[in-house]
């Protein structure tokens, strides 16, 4: 894949998970924000699950020091 077409202050997201769409030589680029994007989503449907099953204000308790 031809990275440098792409501007230096791109950045690239993906949904994942990957397939075929984009090469794994794009992990290494600084302009991949694929696996950041996906770790946040994971804290999103956590937040989400954990408010549908009303434990948030559990968690937001025992998680102060």
């Amino acid at each position: 894949m031809n990275l440098d077409i792409i501007k230096k202050n791109s950045i690239i997201m993906h949904p994942l998970p990957r397939r075929n769409e984009i090469d794994v030589e794009v992990d290494d680029d600084s302009r991949a924000m694929y696996w950041r994007q996906e770790r946040n989503g994971m804290w999103a449907r956590a937040a989400l699950i954990a408010y549908i099953f009303k434990v948030d204000s559990k968690i937001h308790i025992e998680s102060r020091p």
